[in-house]
């Protein structure tokens, strides 16, 4: 399952990961039914994967200039 997992794209992946599922055909149908309404517009993306996050670790150490 792992691996039908890691062969999704990215976002069918992330949404199907978020699902129950059983066996490798309840993800494969949850699959197809994710990318259907990916489509359509009805679900958007799980995740953001761009670099659009406004996160910024803070590298400063003490002592230092």
């Amino acid at each position: 399952m792992a691996r039908f997992l890691k062969g999704l794209n990215q976002d069918i992946a992330n949404v199907v990961e978020l699902k129950h599922y059983v066996e490798v055909k309840d993800m494969v149908h949850m699959a197809k039914k994710v990318e259907r309404q990916l489509r359509k517009g009805h679900v958007r993306p799980a995740f953001n994967s761009g670099s659009l996050s406004s996160w910024k670790p803070n590298l400063k150490r003490e002592g230092t200039v």
